[in-house]
């Protein structure tokens, strides 16, 4: 996951396999997500600390010709705490749900830049 603005980058998944969610769709098709949290600066001179969910998607697995990893987005969270809250994702069908301490962000998995910002 190439994410150009970031000038640092963080995931809970180094150490706590829970916040790493995977489904599988069909024979062929897997969905996984991955919450990371991104430090950058915006104009002007302002510190930005964003935490995103990192939808993806599996696609081909029951071929013989090599499978694809497609991202869908992400569903980002701007803003909140500085310390450690716990991130999680949920898949309800093509709803992602994404969890941050308190606050849940709604998307659907078409088009994640299309959410509902939190609950």
């Amino acid at each position: 996951m190439l994410i150009p603005e970031a000038d640092s980058s963080y995931s809970e998944a180094r150490y706590n396999r829970h916040v790493f969610t995977y489904q599988a769709i069909s024979e062929s098709t897997d969905r996984f997500s991955v919450p990371i949290s991104l430090s950058y600066f915006a104009e002007p001179s302002t510190y930005v600390q964003e935490d995103r969910l990192f939808l993806s998607q599996i696609n081909g697995k029951d071929s013989l010709s090599p499978a694809a990893i497609n991202e869908a987005g992400p569903v980002g969270a701007r803003g909140g705490n500085w310390w450690h809250e716990d991130n999680r994702g949920i898949f309800d069908g093509d709803a992602a749900f994404y969890i941050k301490g308190t606050k849940v962000w709604v998307a659907q998995w078409c088009d994640p830049s299309q959410q509902i910002v939190p609950y």
